[in-house]
């Protein structure tokens, strides 16, 4: 080979590199005063199927950014072998979030018995600051709150590409959480994809270890979020 041969392939490779890079993506959440959603949840636990119906409504965008918005739990159903029942409906929350996806303030129509805030913190998806290429990560760090039932937790997100779901060009984004206290801390690796047109989640696949979904009782579980309007 030649050198002006070799230089021909040496420019074609360069190219061809060039063209591959990622460029870096914005990954934003930019809601509408307004909108709404419905997702469905499906949980296996322990032998049980755990179907969830919620929605969502933002209500208000804050002058300083803040998210408004109602959260409502519609309709539970658990189904274990023949075993078939209708939980009903699970009560909502006016709840404002930052716009980076941090949750900022909860007011709740439901008992505190109810809740769960350890659950709740798996599903919590935060939005990075900057730019990211694939590949780039962002953490998440929560300390102990014993006045609002917090355990201190570390989440860790990861850009994983851009890939269509139903139709939806979407942010693939995975995330490894963990509870770093306890007798029996909660893990979850998690797989979601977020609309490139808002930010919303789209789709959701979790594998979840040591949730307490009733008191004193620890299962795994996996689940699929998928949002149906």
């Amino acid at each position: 080979m030649n050198n002006r041969s070799l230089y021909i392939v040496t420019m074609a490779v360069l190219a061809t590199a060039a063209f591959a890079i990622t460029p870096e993506e914005s990954i934003k959440w930019t809601p509408k005063k307004g909108e709404k959603a419905t997702y469905k949840m499906i949980l296996d636990v322990d032998g049980a199927t755990v179907t969830v119906i919620s929605s969502s409504e933002v209500l208000d965008i804050k002058p300083d950014g803040n998210v408004v918005s109602r959260e409502s739990v519609d309709a539970i159903r658990l189904t274990m072998g023949t075993f078939d029942s209708d939980l009903g409906p699970q009560g909502s929350a006016t709840m404002t979030f930052a716009r980076n996806g941090e949750l900022v303030d909860r007011k709740s129509d439901t008992p505190v018995t109810q809740e769960n805030a350890r659950f709740a913190e798996t599903m919590m998806i935060i939005y990075p600051d900057d730019p990211v290429k694939v590949g780039d990560t962002w953490k998440r760090t929560i300390k102990a709150d014993t006045t609002a039932g917090k355990i201190p937790c570390e989440t860790v997100f990861k850009f994983a590409g851009v890939e269509e779901i139903d139709g939806k060009k979407c942010w693939k984004i995975t995330y490894d959480f963990k509870e770093t206290s306890g007798p029996t801390p909660i893990t979850a690796k998690v797989t979601v994809w977020l609309d490139i047109s808002d930010g919303s989640i789209v789709l959701g696949e979790y594998d979840l270890k040591n949730v307490e979904f009733q008191p004193g009782t620890i299962v795994d579980a996996t689940g699929k979020l998928t949002r149906i309007n």
